[in-house]
């Protein structure tokens, strides 16, 4: 039973992140051209003929039409797939890392330590679909929104009062607001560093760096991704070569698969910390 019940965590953890990697689609088209991503059918990019439910289910559509529209044969660029899958393994491996503490949730969902983790869980996952939003926005117009920054800072609120709201940690609302002002100074302070080295290098700094940037740095702020020494160390390295590398790379060929590459590069280190801890019995 408890084999069946992970199992199917993890099979429906990456299901649904195919789903959300599919609106992911649509807020990366629509937030760059100031168009409002809750309303509006989507449609064929060469006919604008509206696309009926059977032209959206995620992945299959695209397969069985073999990549072109149902209404004038226009090809369908494989990226939306490509997204759509992608976000789906994210969403797989993050599942992967909880799931011994989460999938029980399932079945005894409540005010328990399952259900923290479970919350915690899709805050995290919500946060990476931020920032595959941001790597895509970032790639397409060398620029970002501001709508996934904010994103980014509501997922990580959330996760910093859920574990006195749980009784994980205890605290009271002293406690919660000192916590939060750590996070937040600990996101500042990565853009302040972008910022200086941008300025000591001669380069622009926008306010669409600033976005990307508070969205990207925010994933360093989940559990994914300490315990290899100490939680500030560990957040100094991933701080500092975040801000290196985007001083190196800024205005040059580079620069805009960056974005990309770092969610790339955090989700491997996200593996090997999940295989770091299944090793070490944490």
């Amino acid at each position: 039973m408890d084999i069946f019940l992970a199992v199917y965590f993890i099979f429906i953890s990456g299901v649904f992140g195919v789903i959300i990697g599919s609106f992911l689609n649509v807020v990366i088209y629509r937030l760059p051209a100031g168009r409002t991503i809750v309303k509006g059918h989507s449609m064929c990019m060469t006919c604008g003929h509206k696309l009926g439910a059977k032209d959206l289910i995620p992945i299959i559509s695209w397969a069985t039409l073999k990549g072109k529209c149902r209404y004038c044969g226009a090809p369908i660029a494989s990226r939306y797939t490509k997204i759509e899958s992608f976000t789906g393994v994210l969403f797989l491996i993050a599942s992967v890392g909880v799931y011994k503490y989460a999938y029980a949730a399932i079945i005894n969902l409540g005010y328990n330590q399952q259900t923290f983790f479970l919350l915690y869980f899709i805050s995290y996952v919500l946060l990476l679909a931020a920032c595959v939003s941001s790597m895509m926005i970032y790639y397409d117009t060398g620029s970002n929104h501001i709508v996934t920054a904010v994103w980014a800072v509501i997922c990580v609120v959330i996760a910093v009062i859920l574990p006195p709201a749980f009784g994980i940690l205890e605290g009271g609302i002293v406690e919660i607001l000192i916590n939060l002002g750590v996070t937040i100074g600990r996101i500042c302070a990565v853009c302040a560093v972008c910022f200086l080295l941008a300025l000591l290098m001669k380069k622009k700094y926008t306010k669409g760096d600033v976005y990307m940037d508070i969205t990207l740095s925010s994933i360093f702020m989940f559990g994914y991704y300490y315990q290899f020494t100490s939680k500030w160390l560990d957040f100094a390295i991933y701080g500092l070569s975040y801000s290196i590398a985007r001083a190196v790379t800024k205005n040059t060929r580079s620069d805009k698969y960056f974005g990309i590459a770092t969610v790339c590069i955090l989700q491997a280190v996200s593996v090997v910390h999940i295989i770091y801890m299944f090793l070490t019995g944490r």
